[in-house]
């Protein structure tokens, strides 16, 4: 596993994002229960309020919200701060966003391993965490997290975007991989059957530059399964291998 360079500045990460695609459908109260009992069961992705209205903030419940037929908005006000949300899908595959803004640098690695413990309950299809930088450019920012905030609809139809600074297969799309090449980008199996894969061994420490480069590399070597949809143009292209859901 390739470690950090000597003397990266984790002060230049401002934002860490998360994606889940997890398996559907998700529309039903008891799927919409078990998901945010997920993420209320870990500290760091707890929120603090919820609604199926993203113009109104209210206080968490988990009964209320799953009890709604409908995607809901998340919010946590207390640090580390995000904003977030779950699909209620009829659909094989439902898609969770959380983005934590202007995170404290302190607070970075905590956010990441709470995030790898929410992945570990959920389970999900496919799963990734990235970052953005401070004194990067849009431009550079747009390139590294491009299909990131992919709709489900779209990675049913396409397939996963790629790699980011840490990613997760489920044993599903695990099993159409290549294992050796996982395993040579420093992939690990996980214990519920998964692929864990971050870039380098604790990617909160790393340049924007390294991040880049590595998942350039990765991202090529594992490509070449014709898994990973083609997410660089308005309307993406699905990959040469990927079988619709």
């Amino acid at each position: 596993m390739i470690q950090a360079r000597k003397g990266a500045d984790t002060t230049m990460i401002s934002e860490v994002h998360a994606t889940f695609f997890v398996n559907g459908p998700t529309k039903s109260i008891v799927n919409q229960t078990t998901l945010l009992q997920a993420i209320a069961s870990v500290p760091e992705t707890l929120p603090t309020h919820g609604n199926v209205d993203d113009r109104k903030r209210l206080p968490f419940s988990l009964e209320a919200l799953a009890a709604e037929p409908w995607s809901k908005v998340l919010w946590r006000l207390t640090p580390p701060k995000y904003w977030g949300s779950i699909d209620a899908t009829a659909m094989t595959i439902g898609r969770i966003l959380l983005h934590y803004e202007d995170v404290e640098q302190d607070s970075i690695a905590s956010v990441c391993h709470g995030i790898a413990r929410l992945v570990d309950k959920l389970e999900p299809a496919y799963a990734a965490v990235h970052f953005k930088w401070v004194d990067q450019t849009k431009e550079q920012i747009a390139c590294s997290m491009r299909g990131f905030s992919a709709k489900a609809l779209h990675y049913c139809k396409y397939g996963p975007p790629g790699v980011f600074a840490w990613t997760w297969f489920g044993p599903a799309f695990a099993e159409k991989m290549d294992m050796a090449s996982l395993l040579a980008e420093g992939a690990r199996p996980t214990s519920w059957g998964g692929i864990s894969l971050p870039l380098i061994e604790k990617p909160w420490t790393a340049t924007f530059e390294l991040i880049r480069e590595r998942q350039i590399a990765v991202d090529s070597a594992l490509r070449s399964r014709g898994l990973f949809g083609d997410y660089t143009q308005p309307v993406p292209k699905k990959g040469a291998r990927w079988t619709p859901l």
